[in-house]
């Protein structure tokens, strides 16, 4: 990174540039392992800034007057033994500079706990009703990526808005004041939680109307995990030979308590449901496989009635 530093310039690349570029995973090809990485280079700008300034010293005292300017031996600033950073914060900078998620999901590993106390997948969530007053009650789990705090027009009573985001969708989430009021210590980004409301809107615009909102570490104490069955959906080309052996092992490598379905998708004869005899347990490792083998939109967990 000195070097990096040196070549551009202090006046060109400014200390809070260095920092967005490092927060962006740019700078990753000087390490390994990018959360220790990042954290090290981040409590190190200070010194390789100096550093540089050391150099333009240097040349100005007359020490690289027998060399050119980019000759002159740039003193390595010291390796700074910081703490590595979390995969939840290292993420989370990632999104506050790019406006998305690069190296990963911070719900990737809680994915079981997203299908053991969601009731629908963010990018599945059923019509809404347009009157609130017969919306029906959702549950949902995620992250909350952006807050809005407001106030209401007539009383001036603060409320908020927020966006909860999971690994395939968001929706937008209403806290009118009294649930506000309640509950605004929940309310802060990137928490983690399970968000209980009425689904209204329109199909364009979703939102849900927040009646309760618990961390995924309450909700496990609080609800009843799911139960039902997890749907594969599969095209006439996830037929072929190679390709159901693939998945079966993946189903075989991953046992539990949820049935596994076949949604099937043919141009032929039409789409039929196969129950299957396969039953897996639906943690981050088994949907990590099962989407790299068919992707993102294949599966589908469906509750019990």
């Amino acid at each position: 990174m000195d070097d990096f530093i040196s070549r551009v310039g202090a006046s060109a690349v400014s200390k809070k540039t260095i920092e967005s570029l490092i927060k962006a995973g740019a700078l990753d090809t000087f390490g390994s392992d990018y959360k220790t990485l990042r954290a090290e280079l981040f409590a190190k700008i200070e010194d390789s800034i100096d550093a540089l300034g050391s150099k333009k010293d240097d040349i100005s005292s007359g020490q690289g007057f027998l060399f050119e300017a980019g000759e002159v031996t740039l003193k390595p600033s010291v390796t700074q033994n910081a703490q590595a950073w979390s995969e939840h914060n290292a993420l989370s900078y990632e999104k506050e500079v790019l406006g998305f998620y690069l190296s990963g999901h911070p719900l990737a590993n809680h994915m079981q706990d997203i299908v053991a106390y969601s009731h629908f997948r963010l990018d599945k969530i059923p019509t809404p009703t347009a009157d609130p007053r017969t919306a029906p009650l959702t549950r949902v789990a995620g992250i909350i990526t952006s807050v809005k705090k407001l106030a209401t027009k007539q009383g001036k009573e603060p409320y908020a808005r927020f966006k909860l985001e999971d690994p395939y969708g968001e929706i937008e989430v209403v806290a009118f004041p009294k649930s506000y009021a309640r509950l605004m210590k929940y309310i802060t980004p990137n928490n983690l939680v399970v968000v209980k409301g009425k689904l209204a809107g329109d199909e364009l615009q979703p939102e849900l109307l927040l009646e309760d909102i618990k961390t995924l570490k309450e909700a496990k104490v609080l609800y009843t995990p799911n139960s039902g069955a997890l749907h594969i959906k599969l095209s006439s080309a996830g037929l072929e030979d190679e390709m159901l052996e693939k998945v079966s092992e993946i189903l075989k490598k991953y046992p539990g308590k949820s049935k596994v379905v076949f949604d099937i998708d043919t141009p032929g004869h039409g789409s039929y449901t196969v129950e299957t005899d396969f039953s897996v347990t639906p943690e981050a490792n088994f949907f990590k496989a099962i989407e790299k083998a068919l992707g993102p939109e294949c599966w589908q967990f469906q509750r019990s009635k």
